[in-house]
C-alpha cells in the first residue's frame, strides 16, 4: 500500500468511527501548527510565482504516516497497544481501524 488515501481509506472510518476519527483530525491540525508544517514542506509559491500547497497527512509516504500515526497514539492514549506486537513493525491500516474502533466504544460509552 502507498498510502492510506482519502478516497480508498480515511473517508470510509470518518463514516464508521466519526468521533474517534474527529480526534485524530482536530490533533493532526495543531500538530501541523506546531510543525510549521506549511514551511516544512514549502508551501507558498514556487520559482514560477505558481501557488503550491503543503499535502495532506494522506498524501505523505506511508512511512511518515506510520511515525505520526505512533505519536499520535503515544500522546492520546499511551496505553493503548493492540495484539500486533512490534509498535514499528505493523499494519498501518489495520492498526488505526482497530485504534478508532475502540476509541469510538469508549467515547459512546463515555457520552451514554
Amino acid at each position: 500500500m502507498d498510502n492510506l488515501n482519502k478516497e480508498n481509506f480515511w473517508n470510509d472510518v470518518y463514516d464508521k468511527y466519526p468521533n474517534a476519527t474527529q480526534v485524530f483530525c482536530d490533533w493532526i491540525d495543531v500538530y501541523k501548527k506546531e510543525n510549521n508544517w506549511d514551511e516544512l514542506f514549502n508551501a507558498g509559491h514556487d520559482t514560477r510565482g505558481d501557488l503550491t500547497e503543503a499535502p495532506k497527512f494522506h498524501d505523505l509516504p506511508i512511512e511518515m504516516q506510520q511515525g505520526i500515526w505512533i505519536k499520535f497514539v503515544r500522546e492520546t492514549n499511551p496505553d493503548w497497544m493492540s495484539d500486533s506486537g512490534d509498535l514499528y513493525e505493523f499494519n498501518l491500516e489495520y492498526e488505526i481501524k482497530i485504534f478508532l474502533e475502540e476509541e469510538e466504544i469508549r467515547k459512546n460509552l463515555i457520552n451514554f
